[in-house]
């Protein structure tokens, strides 16, 4: 199957939260989607993350207003996982966001969909 293909395939089905990539080999892409502001301490999602360097998926969690800290890094084919993640909450926190930036320079790309919070 060729890129194209995969990503019109994966956008067509049920209904992708959110798909990312550049539009060809030469072009350079940044993209992010990120949650509502409430306190969580786990994160379910499923990916479909397609890797050639020098991309790479990160999600991202920032507390109250804190600098956004990486929990998780994709650098190499993750293709419909369902990933669920626990999340270290610190003490006095009253807001989480999550979230979901690719950066990449190739014709890959990264979707995630169904996006579940778990709340404190």
């Amino acid at each position: 199957m060729t890129t194209g293909m995969s990503r019109r395939t994966l956008l067509m089905s049920a209904a992708a939260l959110a798909a990312a990539g550049p539009l060809a080999a030469t072009t350079t892409a940044r993209a992010a989607a990120r949650t509502p502001k409430v306190l969580v301490i786990g994160l379910a999602y499923t990916t479909h993350y397609r890797q050639e360097a020098p991309q790479k998926g990160e999600v991202l969690v920032s507390y109250d207003k804190d600098t956004p800290a990486v929990v998780k890094t994709y650098t190499a084919d993750t293709v419909s996982k369902t990933e669920s993640l626990t999340l270290q909450v610190p003490a006095g926190a009253t807001t989480a966001q999550v979230r979901f930036r690719y950066t990449g320079g190739n014709n890959w790309f990264w979707a995630v969909d169904g996006v579940t919070l778990t709340p404190a």
